[in-house]
């Protein structure tokens, strides 16, 4: 069965948020490299970071889809509950 979604996996993400502008370069994003930052200073410092890397990528996820969600129009996401409905899934 093949996958219809593009699959990241053999790319190389600098970063665990995987923003595409950054795969195959050796640059964080500013918000990976602001935890990392805050996670060496806290090493340095004999403590744990906080947030990890993991979290703030959760972060930037939820962000991402929040942001999304927020720009779709009312017709859209009608449109997306109707082809979730239609595919067993519910709605959103």
């Amino acid at each position: 069965m093949t996958n219809m979604h593009h699959n990241h996996e053999d790319e190389h993400f600098p970063c665990s948020c995987h923003r595409p502008e950054y795969a195959y370069t050796d640059s964080l994003c500013p918000m990976c490299e602001d935890a990392a930052e805050r996670e060496r200073e806290a090493r340095r410092n004999g403590e744990h970071a906080e947030p990890s890397l993991e979290e703030a990528s959760r972060e930037a996820d939820m962000d991402a889809f929040a942001d999304a969600c927020g720009r779709m129009s009312r017709e859209d996401w009608d449109a997306d509950n109707d082809w979730l409905a239609s595919a067993g899934w519910g709605e959103m």
